[in-house]
């Protein structure tokens, strides 16, 4: 019965969210600074959405949370006096508005998926490029980061939701010092720009000021990961390992004894650990000498020779495998090394 009573309320939890059920919205206003100088007021809204969630770190189980992650802002054309509306999916936050020659941009940061693909497009990092078509209804279209003007540069909307204090404790303080305290729903430039640093330093380079256009912009700190993964729906082509080097056919030769040792062993593994206990100099470490990537944060390149001056000749069965693809589960092979041989082991 409790499992079934789960599953009902799982259930009704998700179709609440796919219907966009918000469970309290706050709204607020930014002032906030053009590239040419010219102060316009951005009306702010976002709203809590429901979901499944297991729990933080410490705080125990939760089957359901709330999370300020739906945003929605309006302003006033400083030319046209036109009001001009957007509205973004879940996880989707807007972080930068300017106008250039009339037209307003806007910058969203957020991590496109199939789903969201037709509204955002599918930019290789987490910034979309919004530029705002006029007619009866409006509309904001994605735009390449390559056809984007060079001023969308520097967040100037505050790129998550400002903390405005909704519980007192009356033991600590008496109201009149809670709000003594609060923040004003009218944030200024100064107010937006501290929320801006103050979410750069939180997301660990996630979220940056100055707005990223290719991986050498972006200091995020896991950025190799975003780069070489695909999460489950990622929008961007799958990646490929780059196929094993094809070997000759082995030779066979007849080998002169020169030594006979009886042994018994169980599989390859015990084989090459008795030969290891025998040849201390035969490690995996020593590998490390003769082997490097390309570009420690393109994995899909592969490995080459360090003695190899042209840098070109890749290694037999060379890894890692990236995460996910789909030679994730193969049998990779392992490296071992002295001065003079490599023996790769499947």
């Amino acid at each position: 019965m409790i499992s079934r009573i789960i599953a009902l309320l799982s259930l009704w939890a998700v179709c609440s969210s796919a219907m966009g059920l918000s469970v309290r919205t706050e709204s607020w206003s930014e002032d906030i600074v053009l590239r040419d100088g010219r102060q316009i007021k951005v009306e702010r809204e976002v709203g809590w959405t429901f979901r499944i969630a297991s729990g933080d770190a410490g705080s125990g189980f939760q089957l359901f949370k709330n999370w300020p992650d739906k945003f929605w802002i309006k302003f006033k054309h400083p030319d046209t006096r036109e009001t001009i509306q957007w509205q973004g999916e879940q996880h989707f936050h807007p972080v930068l508005i300017d106008i250039f020659d009339g037209v307003p941009y806007l910058v969203v940061r957020g991590r496109p998926d199939k789903d969201t693909e037709k509204y955002y497009g599918c930019p290789e990092l987490p910034y979309i490029f919004l530029k705002y078509e006029k007619g009866f209804w409006g509309k904001w279209t994605p735009i390449p980061e390559e056809l984007a003007t060079g001023i969308l540069r520097d967040a100037n909307l505050s790129p998550s939701y400002p903390d405005f204090p909704h519980h007192i404790d009356n033991h600590a303080e008496t109201t009149s010092q809670i709000y003594e305290r609060r923040p004003s729903r009218d944030l200024s430039r100064e107010e937006v720009l501290a929320n801006i640093r103050k979410v750069e330093r939180s997301s660990g380079g996630y979220f940056q000021a100055k707005i990223p256009r290719s991986y050498d912009d972006w200091h995020y700190a896991y950025k190799n990961s975003y780069r070489n993964e695909r999460k489950r729906g990622d929008c961007r082509l799958p990646l490929q390992p780059l196929p094993d080097v094809l070997l000759p056919k082995p030779i066979d030769v007849e080998l002169e004894v020169v030594q006979s040792t009886d042994y018994t062993v169980k599989g390859t593994d015990e084989y090459y650990q008795s030969l290891l206990d025998k040849k201390g100099t035969i490690t995996r470490a020593n590998c490390a000498n003769f082997f490097r990537p390309p570009n420690p944060e393109n994995l899909m390149l592969g490995e080459r020779f360090t003695g190899d001056p042209t840098g070109n000749i890749r290694l037999p069965y060379s890894g890692p495998t990236p995460f996910p693809s789909g030679r994730m589960l193969e049998n990779r092979a392992e490296r071992y090394c002295n001065n003079k041989f490599v023996w790769f082991v499947a």
